[in-house]
């Protein structure tokens, strides 16, 4: 598997994510008839925020997965980012659906993708600055 495919893999786990997360506020939406804003509905609003939050985190790392695979990235490095980005996602899904919201797979899953945020920063500045004339054209 190409770094490009490890990538790829991960990224369509996380689109698959969004698009069960964009459900979720949907059908609690057509439930309580709130087309806009969340109707003072705190289950639609925890949606909300979960769907909003995981929309705000993962553009970012997923640029950087991509960087990391044009500057040839260790696989097994990939794949730990993948995983630290969507488990920590899957982790954080199911903190918000606990008692106002604060279950402990919240801040679980925050530090899980703040960790693969910071490894992936760390290793584009150590392959940027080590690839030297190695990187692609």
């Amino acid at each position: 598997m190409t770094g490009f495919a490890i990538v790829g893999f991960w990224a369509a786990l996380i689109l698959l994510m969004q698009i069960y997360m964009t459900l979720r506020v949907g059908l609690v939406r057509q439930k309580h008839k709130v087309s806009l804003g969340d109707g003072d509905n705190p289950d639609l609003y925890a949606r909300i925020r979960a769907h909003g939050n995981f929309t705000e985190i993962l553009p970012l790392p997923l640029l950087g997965l991509m960087l990391l695979a044009l500057l040839n990235a260790n696989d097994y490095a990939l794949h730990a980012i993948g995983a630290l980005l969507l488990i920590g996602r899957v982790f954080h899904l199911i903190g918000m659906g606990g008692k106002h919201n604060a279950g402990p797979g919240r801040p679980i899953g925050m530090m899980m993708n703040m960790l693969a945020i910071l490894g992936t920063a760390l290793y584009l500045l150590f392959l940027a600055v080590t690839a030297g004339g190695n990187l692609p054209a």
